[in-house]
Parts: structure tokens; sequence; C-alpha cells
């Protein structure tokens, strides 16, 4: 979540739609004095309620596509709560207006320090906050009905990331302004990832080792934020949208692997862990293929200007794709 506010907004505050959803909420809570509107866009939006939370604090509401957010909602309402990790606190969830496509989620503002994954400490402390949450949800699972409650998370999911940025890929190979080096680039995204479908199973077979759990899969520093608390540091991950059950490779591309398993031995002392490294190493892949097919729809426009960014990302995404097909022992 971006914490910088793009714009502040003074009159008329009240007519907002974040905060008549508030209001809707939580009727007898004071209502804020501005709002801040951190993103706008057509499908989705943040803005931040000042002063209308606990004690005063801020508030966090945003607004997108009922369908992405009963996958949040089921994380913070049947998941986290009963998980041994910190957690922003979660206000509550209503319909936007009178319609069922879109939804309101309210949560707690935890402040402006992203997650560095340059930064060690970061990093370790994402390593046992994750081991900790996948041990204790594998655990929850037994007693109850979050995995029925959740999409399938596993490879199947970033095996259709793979597809899609082919299919724009392919649709888009023949535009003007691509350089030569560029359409070798976006050739060789082609070959890599027509090598990895085709060898899928083997993909498959290179994330098992540890029991499906809670999987994030979109775990990166814009998704997570640190706040100091009473002990030290303080880990909090948000944007749960894509979250499913299956296995973690995905989780594991961004943190600290000998932290992640030493949580993960506290958590679950009878769980072996030698395959964590191989795992992270599969989850890489996965987070590039995410990454590219991010990219890839913006290779349809007939701009130099417009194309200059997305190439820049998918050639440093295909350098990284390279990499770690190599060292998953994938590229044979």
């Amino acid at each position: 979540m971006k914490r910088a506010p793009i714009a502040i907004l003074q009159h008329d505050v009240g007519d907002h739609p974040a905060v008549r959803a508030w209001r809707e909420l939580r009727p007898a809570q004071v209502e804020p004095d501005c709002v801040h509107v951190l993103r706008e866009r057509r499908k989705s939006n943040l803005y931040r309620l000042p002063g209308v939370g606990i004690d005063g604090s801020p508030v966090i509401a945003k607004r997108g596509r009922a369908s992405r957010a009963a996958i949040e909602r089921t994380v913070y309402e049947e998941a986290l709560p009963h998980l041994p990790v910190t957690a922003p606190r979660y206000y509550g969830s209503v319909p936007d207006g009178d319609g069922a496509e879109y939804r309101w989620l309210f949560l707690e503002d935890v402040g402006l320090q992203k997650y560095s994954r340059t930064n060690p400490e970061h990093m370790a402390l994402a390593g046992r906050w994750l081991g900790r949450m996948h041990a204790a949800a594998t655990r929850l699972a037994r007693a109850s009905r979050l995995p029925e409650h959740l999409p399938e998370g596993g490879p199947s999911r970033f095996l259709e990331r793979l597809r899609m940025g082919r299919r724009d890929i392919l649709a888009n190979l023949d535009n003007p302004f691509l350089t030569a080096e560029e359409f070798d680039a976006l050739r060789e995204i082609l070959r890599l990832g027509d090598h990895l479908e085709a060898n899928w199973n083997r993909v498959e077979a290179a994330c098992e080792g540890l029991p499906p759990t809670l999987v994030h899969n979109d775990f990166q520093p814009k998704n997570a934020y640190v706040r100091d608390g009473p002990t030290g540091p303080e880990l909090f991950p948000f944007d749960w949208e894509t979250a499913g059950w299956g296995l973690r490779a995905a989780d594991l591309a961004r943190v600290d692997v000998a932290a992640y398993e030493a949580a993960l031995r506290e958590g679950s002392p009878d769980l072996g862990t030698s395959a964590v490294a191989r795992i992270a190493i599969v989850g890489e892949v996965f987070r590039c293929l995410a990454a590219i097919s991010y990219d890839t729809p913006q290779l349809a426009h007939l701009d130099r200007r417009h194309l200059l960014e997305p190439m820049e990302n998918l050639m440093e995404f295909l350098g990284s794709l390279s990499k770690s097909v190599e060292a998953s022992g994938l590229a044979r």
C-alpha cells in the first residue's frame, strides 16, 4: 500500500465514498476532517481516514472488486486472528453502495516504513514471520475449514501467469517501436516460458517437501511494512487479495531462508526443513513469471516513450528468470 498521499481532500469530506462506507460500518465513530488519497484507479482505490480509528489512529480504506476482497476478508477474519504473527487491526468490510461488484475493507494504518529486501534485518524479520505463519496455518487447518474458503494457491497459478505473459508477447512482437535487442529479449522470455511449461511437472515436484499452507503469493516490499514494537521491529504484510492455500514457494523468494527455517522448526519441530532452500529458488521463478505478466500488456503501446519502462523491467526480469531457472535445476 502506498502511504504518501497524492492529494488531501478537505471539502465535503462527509460525502466522500470512503467516509460514507466507514459511517455505514461504524456509525458511532467520529468522522475524519480530511481524506488522504493514496491511490485512485479504475478498479481499486486507497484512502487514509485520519483520526477515526482506535485512540484516534488513522484508518486505511481500500475499495476493490468484491471477488478479491472476499479472499482478503477470509484471511483477516478466519486466519490472522488465530495465528501467532503481527497483523494490522481489521475494522471490517461493507459493500460499495448498492452494488455487489465492489467492496470496502478498513484496516489499521501501520505507518510509513516499507519492508526492504536490501535490509538484512527486514529479511530476517520476514523469514521469521512467514515461518511462524506457515507452520501455524498448517496446524489451524486441522481444526478449521480455512483451506476450503481459499482458492488454490500453488504452482498452477503461476502457470497461468506464464501463459498470460506469452499471449501478450506474441500479440505484440511486431510492434515497430521495439529495438532488435528488445525483440531478442522477448523471444528469450518465450523460449524459457515454453521450456518451463513443457516441464511443469518438474516445476511442481521442485515445490514439494513441505505441507500446503496459507500463502500470500505476492509478498514483496510494496505489500509489507515494518513498525517498531515493544520488543523490536514488527512486520505487517498487506494486500492478501492473491492469497490462497497451497505450496509455499512464492512466499520464500524475498526472505532470509535461514530465519525462515528456524521459525518453521520452532513452530513445527517434527517438520523437516531440508527442502526450504530448493523451494525458495523455485519461488524466485514464480516471482519472475508473475512480474513479467504484469508488464507485458504495456507492449501494445505504439509510442516508444511508453515502451521504455516496461521493456527495461522485462529485460531485468529475464535476467533474474534465467538465473533462477538455472539455479533450480530446471534449465535442462
